[in-house]
């Protein structure tokens, strides 16, 4: 199931607001492979972007609904965000 293209950029970094520290991160939700590095700190793909549909549309977006690798695309689609490659 592909993103709502409802989620902008704004709405990205209002979720990593709402994060905070990445260690505020549920451990079934950190990153493994790939993150999206913001401000020098590492942020799982597809919680951020579930967090930022709940901000766009006031529902999370179910994380079984894509794929990290969707997500990336999605994220570097919106452009003026790294993503890294985890050494795990």
């Amino acid at each position: 199931m592909p993103i709502p293209q409802i989620i902008t950029r704004q709405h990205i970094i209002n979720a990593i607001q709402r994060i905070g520290s990445p260690g505020n991160v549920p451990n079934i939700n950190r990153p493994r492979s790939l993150a999206l590095r913001y401000n020098n700190r590492n942020y799982p793909i597809k919680y951020v972007l579930s967090i930022a549909h709940e901000i766009a549309t006031g529902r999370e977006l179910p994380l079984r609904n894509f794929t990290t690798h969707i997500g990336r695309d999605y994220i570097l689609g919106i452009g003026g965000f790294e993503i890294i490659r985890l050494n795990r």
